[in-house]
């Protein structure tokens, strides 16, 4: 189930700024619900998709399963125009528009939902960058050959491409240069994020037994999908080349 906008996105945003979960309180929990049925929060659209059924016994290897979940889940979401408009906002490149998105994506097999919804003005920038994780992955085998001799974004492909593994998919534009100039804005965010948990580390700021939350709360503007990747790629034994 996908909706335009996250429910209760001020609670969403602090989790992503590091914050701990609140957990789900049945009495806030009610009074949400309360509001919703009388009109005061609008989602936008909501779309509910069924991937194909994958089936497991006492044989399946559960990594394998969990990755074929993930890529399931990717090719039946379906695109809203309401987060493509919300990264549009933010990219600061006028040669990439909404419209533009809209034919790269179908062009790459995905399915584009029409919203009536436009971005807040008050849109958080780690929401917005959750938002991209509903449909920047139609454009991880084009990443993969531009940007793949790139450690980290090797990385980060490596453990979220569970839709394109080892490019399956035919690259598309590569000589577009708005197909760059978007891969450049998706990816960045990842670069830095990498950065800045390595310059933490580094420090002494933080120590790598630290958690992804205690981390992102240590240092400025990071979003804790993207450092939980970085400690991945840490662990891994890797490093940012100099």
């Amino acid at each position: 189930i996908d909706f335009d906008r996250v429910p209760e996105e001020a609670t969403f945003e602090s989790e992503l700024a590091g914050a701990p979960s609140p957990g789900i309180r049945m009495r806030v929990l009610a009074g949400w619900l309360r509001r919703l049925l009388r009109g005061e929060i609008d989602l936008g659209t909501i779309q509910i998709s069924c991937g194909e059924p994958i089936p497991f016994d006492g044989q399946t290897d559960c990594h394998v399963l969990s990755r074929r979940v993930l890529a399931s889940m990717a090719a039946a979401r379906g695109v809203s125009t309401y987060h493509l408009r919300c990264f549009v906002s933010r990219a600061g490149a006028p040669e990439i528009d909404v419209d533009f998105l809209c034919r790269a994506i179908r062009d790459r097999g995905g399915r584009v939902i029409e919203s009536r919804l436009r971005p807040p003005d008050d849109l958080a920038s780690r929401t917005e960058l959750a938002l991209r994780g509903q449909w920047m992955h139609h454009f991880f085998p084009e990443a993969r050959v531009l940007y793949g001799e790139d450690p980290v974004i090797a990385h980060y492909l490596e453990r979220h491409d569970t839709l394109h593994p080892e490019s399956s998919r035919e690259v598309r534009d590569l000589d577009d240069p708005r197909i760059k100039a978007l891969l450049e804005r998706l990816l960045e965010p990842i670069r830095s994020n990498q950065r800045e948990v390595e310059a933490l580390l580094a420090r002494g700021a933080v120590s790598q037994a630290s958690d992804a939350a205690a981390i992102t709360r240590a240092g400025r503007d990071l979003y804790r999908p993207y450092v939980e990747n970085a400690l991945a790629f840490v662990a891994d034994g890797r490093q940012v080349p100099i």
